[in-house]
């Protein structure tokens, strides 16, 4: 244990500037059972023309959290998700693909097209016989054209989601892009100054996703003035 320490206190005027600690190598002492231990403590003022605000300047320092970037392992975790979503999304297109040929036959024959279709196994699409009974998602199917019950509010609902994203990847973007603009550490809340600018441009990716999403679905609602005179009439 060391017995010897010293306090370096820097002040410039009334401000304290920085608190270092350190201990004395030569004051090491090995613990022995009943061996009394003498600690003392040397407190020493300095003075230094420091300033106030730069007191952190010694913690963010550029060389302190410059890092090499593994761009190879970040490349090979963006591929790897590519994969896996390729996958997914081509296991789900190849089990809906049918369903969707199903239903664009059905349509066809009510227009009065062939019946004789197949689809990649040599399977006719319209199955001989009584009607399967549909499940899953097939029961609704004609419901995604169909706007929520408080479509303003899911509108905005969207918006905000959508902005959160923009300004999540973002803030992540201009971090990764740190060698081009500068370090991101070099200078005091440019990481909040980051965040702010994100979130004020993504308001129109905001603004955009809840308007479109609104006109999309709006032309789907039943306005009160309309039933109300269907059903005066």
């Amino acid at each position: 244990v060391y017995t010897e320490r010293t306090l370096a206190i820097d002040y410039n005027g009334d401000r304290v500037i920085k608190v270092d600690l350190t201990s004395d190598p030569a004051s090491l002492v090995e613990v022995k059972p009943g061996v009394s231990l003498k600690f003392r403590m040397f407190i020493k003022w300095e003075k230094t023309t420091a300033k106030f605000h730069s007191r952190f300047d010694r913690y963010l320092d550029h060389a302190f959290f410059k890092h090499q970037i593994h761009w190879f392992s970040i490349f090979n975790s963006f591929m790897m998700v590519m994969f896996l979503t390729g996958l997914v999304a081509l296991i789900l297109l190849r089990t809906l693909r049918k369903d969707f040929a199903k239903y664009s036959l059905g349509h066809d024959l009510e227009l009065g097209g062939d019946e004789d279709e197949y689809d990649d196994d040599g399977k006719p699409l319209v199955q001989p016989g009584p009607g399967t009974e549909e499940s899953g998602w097939k029961q609704v199917h004609g419901d995604v054209f169909r706007a929520p019950r408080l479509l303003p509010l899911f509108a905005a609902f969207l918006g905000t989601g959508w902005q959160l994203i923009v300004l999540t990847f973002g803030v992540i973007l201009y971090a990764c892009l740190g060698s081009i603009h500068g370090a991101v550490h070099e200078e005091r809340g440019e990481v909040l100054h980051s965040i702010l600018w994100c979130y004020v441009f993504s308001s129109i990716v905001a603004g955009y996703m809840s308007g479109s999403y609104f006109k999309c679905y709006y032309a789907t609602t039943n306005p009160r003035g309309k039933s109300g005179s269907s059903s005066s009439d």
